[in-house]
């Protein structure tokens, strides 16, 4: 029976250790397990043997990780994700979609995330987002600095007086005003 690892708490496990040690568990290389383990987060690893599966636990709790194996079998179906672009939220209620939503009671389970469309980038002109480290690999108060810097610049408005140069065009006047010299 296939046996699933839950974590206890959503914390990062380290790819680089864990991804040579759960390869043969899975079939599959280094490289494709190191992938595996660092998208795990709550659940790590699922389809495992159980012997394997309690193998995994034991050392992930000799590194201060605490995880359970669970028989696959035995854990709830979840209904297929839904995916909506507006979410309220309230003290009672959880707001979605068009005008429908649920208590908090009634739900076990939300992830949120931010999806860039390209239909929406003029919005952020004024945001340079190649110099923004992933947010998801920094940890505790880099985390919390580097990310309400971003709000900031993204609330903040764009100026309009100034458009924004392309690095070629600073090259190009760089060239042109001091190539003399």
């Amino acid at each position: 029976m296939p046996f699933t690892i839950l974590l206890h708490d959503d914390v990062p496990v380290d790819p680089r250790v864990y991804g040579p040690l759960v390869a043969p568990m899975l079939g599959v290389s280094v490289l494709e397990a190191r992938l595996t383990v660092r998208k795990g987060r709550g659940i790590l690893l699922e389809g495992l043997r159980e012997e394997d599966a309690k193998a995994l636990v034991a050392r992930l709790a000799a590194d201060g990780i605490h995880a359970v194996a669970v028989d696959a079998s035995s854990l709830p179906a979840l209904p297929p994700p839904r995916k909506v672009l507006q979410l309220e939220h309230g003290d009672d209620l959880l707001g979605f979609g068009d005008g429908e939503a649920l208590p908090w009671e009634a739900i076990d389970v939300v992830s949120i995330g931010v999806v860039a469309r390209p239909e929406h980038q003029e919005l952020f002109t004024h945001v340079d987002f190649r110099g923004v480290p992933p947010i998801h690999k920094l940890e505790g108060a880099e985390r919390d600095l580097i990310r309400e810097n971003l709000l900031l610049k993204m609330s903040a408005k764009p100026r309009g007086d100034a458009p924004k140069r392309k690095p070629d065009a600073v090259m190009e006047e760089i060239d042109r005003k001091w190539a003399e010299r």
